[in-house]
């Protein structure tokens, strides 16, 4: 707790001072990166349910189409954000 105590308060000052880096993360971007982060999502969503279902785990599978759809919504939304 010491070391990490420390280190956030020679971060907070770095970051106070304007000291620090900052990389420009666009550059490392690709052209499809939000069509395959949605269809991973989906695909996930899918091999999750098919788990839950031959289990019956039927609440289960309500929350993760819910969190998945929660996730779709948010990549879908920054794309629009980001453009």
């Amino acid at each position: 707790m010491v070391s990490a105590a420390v280190g956030l308060l020679i971060s907070l000052m770095l970051y106070r001072k304007g000291i620090g880096f900052s990389p420009n993360f666009k550059k490392l971007k690709f052209k499809e990166e939000y069509g395959i982060v949605i269809t991973l999502i989906i695909l996930s969503l899918i091999s999750t349910s098919i788990v839950l279902y031959y289990n019956e785990v039927w609440l289960n599978m309500i929350f993760f189409a819910l969190v998945s759809g929660f996730f779709i919504y948010y990549a879908i939304g920054k794309e629009y954000r980001d453009d």
